[in-house]
Parts: C-alpha cells; structure tokens; sequence
C-alpha cells in the first residue's frame, strides 16, 4: 500500500514528529509510506521536499500577507491567548506530483502554509482517499490554533475573542471559504484524543465529517524506563533527591501554563516541610526546553538542560525523574506526556484536553482541576513526601501505558483505516521529482479581504512615501 504524508514539516515541532513517528511505524509494518514536506529536515530518501513555484507575483503576495498578519492579526491580539494564529498563505497545487498520483491514501497532517481549501479540493479532485489527521484545531477554526475556551468554529467565527478587533470579518471569511468547500466531503478526519475528536465534530467544518480517535504511537525500544539511579548519575542529578521535571518547547505560550506551575510551586513553598526540602536539596527541579523569565524569579534552584534533540536522551532524562509536571490548559494528545509515562515516570497534569486520555488518575498519575494552582501544589507536596505512592504510580505506568502507546499498534489502526478505504493507486514514474509546485489562489472570501488590505495597505504605503519625498525637497531647499 503506497501511502503518502502531507506535512508542512517532517521533524520540527510536535505535530512534525508525529507525523514522522507514523510514517516510520507505517514502513516497519510493511507500508510503502513516505512524506512530501515543506520544511525537511531528515535525510530520509522517503521525504521530499517542495515549495511554492516562485515568482514576482508571489514575492508580492508575500509580503502583503507579512503586512496583514502583523497589523491584522499580532498587533490585534487579546490577552486570551498567544497560541499561533495563522493565515492562509497560497495554496500549493500538489495534484499533478508524482508521488500524490502514485499514492493509494493521502494522508494530511498539520498544513498550515502549505495547503488550505483550494489545495486540498485540487487533490479531492484526484478521487483519492484523503485522510486528515488533526493535531490541533486549525483545520475547522478561522485562524487559531487553539480556540481558549471558545466555541466560535461551531458557527462562522465572528468576533473573534483573540483579537481586539476585526471590522473587516477577517475570520469569518477564513471560516467562510472551508466551510464552502470541506463539509459533507469524503475526508476522513483522525484525532489523536477524545477532546479534539469532539471539538471537531461539533465544529462547522466537520460536523457531518467522518472523525475516528488513533492516539500517537511511540517508539517503545526508545523510550522505556532506565534505571533511575544510571540516569541521574548520567545527568549527575542527586540519587536520593525527589525531583520533578517539566519542559515545553515554548514556555511563553500562555496556554502552556506556566505561569500557573510558577504559582504552583510559590504555593507549595508557603508549607514548611516542603521548603525546607528544597533548600536541603532533598527536593529538586530540573526543566528541558525554553524557560519562561517566571521561573528565573522563583526562589528555588532549577537545573536547566536546555533543548533536546535526542530522543534517547529524553528518554534518560525522563527515567530520571519523579514525576513530570504538565500545567497545559489546552491541549491535544500532548508528546511530552506519553513519553515520560512511557519511561515509568507519572504526570501531576491538569485535567484539561487530552490529558485524561494518558493519565488516569491515582493510578498512572494525578489530575487536578483546570487552573487550581492549591490543588497542584497539594499534590506536588503530597508526591514529595510518599515515596510509596511514587513507586506505586512509577510500578503502574511501566505496566500500563507502553501497551497503549507502542508505534506498531498506531501504525496497525492506521493500516486498517486505509484498507476501509483504499482504492488503489499506481507507481510512481521514474522521473526527477519537482522541487516547486504550481501556486493556487485563495479561497474566494479570503481573496476578498486580501485585494482590499492589499488596496488599503499600498494607498497607505503610497501617501508616507509621498510625505516622505515631499519633506526631503523642503528640506534640500536653502
């Protein structure tokens, strides 16, 4: 079965390593999978990369968009959220593509400046079975990724809550043009967890949409629990200390939460006991990833260990730990989750999104209720003084979560989606693949409200440069 991956980037970012996860558990089941990308960053001859085909008239299109995206969208933005908020950039036609023609499944993934509707109504064309896996909301909202809370997509998405304002209908024309091409189709749509498989199925765009749950799958051979004390002497982490771990790729994202864990951890300091803990190093906290400037404030040694790129060295770091701390407050099927369970190490998470999908409370490790910075600290304090409970939660992940986690199974629901589905395809010509693809335009709304920004925005160009000319022959006169 030729199965073809459409991701803007194959290892960068946790959707990206998703992605690549299940296209390389798709080829240790058998499958002929591969990635057309965007960005490529592996030297995987399976992935190929391709770009828009370039042109004057694209470079122009760019740089209007460059222009709406900052006044229209980042100078606009509410203190709701921070989360990305994309446009649709030029739809890549990537129909006539060999390996899209050679391909008995196309499998979309997180498309964001690659494909939008007029992209993926060109390869719904093809009469192929398309399958969209979802790895935030982007695909169904007017230009979040993650809505904070509102329920806008599950209508037209005016008055958008993460932007002081909007008079031009910005996201509703965004909305507007997927919701003239993608419901009712035959796209089946996949969510990694319950919550976003809800999301999109109450949403405007996919609520007559096929939508089926396959969580992530992980490379258990890699991440498994080492033991604890090899790991810490390999981090040169104290032995007998109980340390908690927490990390995110960006910490500033306010949806991450960190703000709340930093609140989290000031609680648990007002308790005696625990602070004398930390200042005795009996207590410790280690971080990996980005740190917020919160966490430079806090009165509390933190060891940073920076960005990790090494899946095995994750996997050491994890096995090190007590417990990880996860304070999302939105959220999908989160990577950092799983892998740490996976590695025996139990999450003290809020009860937000996916979460509840890994974590089961009291047994793999403890939820608390969205936000309830007291209730974290409650159970940060509590963690740190039951070693038995520790050792239970630690027992209970390495026999449970593996089982629900491991690649093979992921890769073998996946197949079996595809086998409901497949129609077959061909084989790819023996030609030199295309490093550009024709470009598209937008959608009809969205190219709407793009000629009158772009009109707008040249006037407004056209009259400082005027002034600008006009002062400079005042002043070069004596």
């Amino acid at each position: 079965m030729n199965v073809l991956h459409i991701s803007a980037c194959d290892l960068r970012g946790g959707a990206a390593r998703s992605a690549w996860r299940l296209h390389e558990g798709l080829r240790a089941a058998g499958a002929h999978s591969r990635m057309l990308v965007q960005d490529r960053a592996s030297s995987d001859e399976n992935v190929a990369a391709i770009s828009a085909a370039d042109s004057p008239a694209l470079a122009d299109t760019r740089r209007v968009l460059e222009r709406m995206e900052r006044q229209c969208i980042h100078q606009r933005r509410t203190p709701v959220s921070n989360t990305y908020f994309s446009l649709p950039a030029p739809d890549l036609d990537l129909s006539a593509h060999p390996w899209v023609q050679a391909a008995d499944i196309i499998n979309l993934h997180w498309v964001a400046g690659m494909l939008a509707p007029c992209g993926v109504a060109a390869l719904r064309a093809l009469k192929k079975p398309i399958v969209w896996t979802l790895h935030d909301q982007r695909a169904f909202t007017g230009g979040c990724h993650f809505s904070a809370g509102c329920h806008g997509y599950e209508r037209d998405c005016a008055e958008c809550p993460q932007l002081t304002e909007d008079p031009n209908g910005l996201t509703r024309a965004v909305l507007a043009d997927a919701l003239a091409t993608l419901p009712g189709c035959d796209i089946t749509v996949v969510c990694p967890s319950r919550w976003l498989a809800d999301s999109a199925r109450r949403s405007a765009v996919f609520s007559g949409t096929r939508v089926e749950v396959i969580p992530y799958g992980l490379d258990t051979r890699v991440f498994h629990p080492r033991e604890k004390a090899e790991a810490r002497a390999a981090l040169d982490l104290d032995p007998d200390a109980v340390v908690f771990l927490f990390g995110a790729d960006r910490c500033s994202e306010q949806r991450k939460g960190f703000g709340k864990m930093a609140e989290a951890i000031r609680t648990a300091l007002d308790d005696a006991d625990f602070r004398e803990g930390v200042d005795a190093g009996r207590i410790a906290f280690v971080s990996f990833g980005e740190v917020g400037r919160q966490f430079a404030e806090l009165p509390v040694p933190i060891r940073c260990l920076e960005r990790v790129d090494s899946d095995a060295t994750l996997a050491t770091i994890y096995s090190a730990a007590d417990a990880l701390l996860f304070t999302s407050l939105e959220d999908n099927l989160p990577n950092v989750l799983f892998e740490a369970m996976c590695c025996g190490t139990p999450a003290l998470a809020f009860d937000i999104g996916g979460v509840p999908d890994i974590v089961t409370h009291e047994k793999t490790g403890l939820l608390v209720p969205a936000g309830d910075c007291t209730n974290f600290a409650t159970a940060m304090r509590r963690l740190a003084a039951d070693r038995a409970l520790r050792e239970e939660l630690h027992r209970n992940c390495t026999e449970t979560v593996p089982a629900n986690f491991e690649l093979h199974l992921q890769a073998a629901r996946y197949l079996a989606l595809y086998r409901s589905l497949a129609t077959g395809g061909g084989d790819t010509p023996a030609v030199a693949l295309p490093a550009a693809a024709p470009v598209l335009g937008f959608g009809t709304r969205f190219a709407e409200f793009f000629a009158r920004f772009a009109f707008q925005s040249e006037r407004k160009w056209l009259r400082k440069l005027r002034a600008w000319r006009a002062w400079k022959n005042a002043a070069a006169k004596p």
